[in-house]
């Protein structure tokens, strides 16, 4: 999301382009601290949306939002994701079904869902999209480990956006 590191310091690049921007995150407290500083760094508008993207069903609604307030979509920056914390095999809720969805929703689902919403606006302003990536996801980790289900949904990511672009407006930052 958009209350800390990749998603926060993006905003505020952005915000240096004199811009409009959406800032996405659960957080409105982060949110409204980064829609601070965005704004006092030039922003020429920041709205905040609290969203949770384990509720894939209407990430869409993020768009909408976007193409209601500012009429187009020029760049999507998806940066958002879960992360796991302890060891998987030995931790009983992590192996819940439900949690590992969430993971999954997270982590993959929503990002796909993002793109599919924003592609057909994206076109028309000729914008682009990026996701973000870290560095965990690019490590070799033991079986067993509670980021191979991170480094899953990042190979996926990697894997989708060189599929994408044909269109010559999908990117991968990692």
């Amino acid at each position: 999301g958009a209350s800390s590191g990749i998603g926060e310091e993006a905003a505020y690049q952005l915000a240096d382009l004199h811009v409009k921007i959406v800032i996405v995150a659960r957080s409105e407290d982060k949110l409204k601290k980064v829609q601070q500083e965005a704004i006092k760094r030039g922003a020429s508008a920041v709205e905040i949306v609290v969203y949770d993207f384990a509720n894939v069903d209407n990430v869409g609604s993020i768009v909408n939002y976007v193409i209601e307030k500012f009429g187009k979509l020029d760049y999507l920056i998806s940066n958002h994701a879960a992360m796991m914390t302890g060891a998987f095999l030995v931790t009983p809720y992590m192996q819940e079904p439900e949690y590992l969805q969430r993971i999954f929703k997270v982590n993959l689902l929503s990002h796909i869902e993002l793109a599919v919403k924003a592609l057909p606006h994206l076109e028309k302003t000729h914008g682009h999209m990026f996701f973000t990536s870290s560095m965990a996801g690019e490590m070799v980790f033991y079986p067993g480990s509670i980021l191979l289900f991170y480094k899953t949904c990042n190979e996926w990511i990697f894997l989708f956006t060189p599929a994408r672009t044909y269109s010559k407006r999908v990117f991968s930052i990692f």
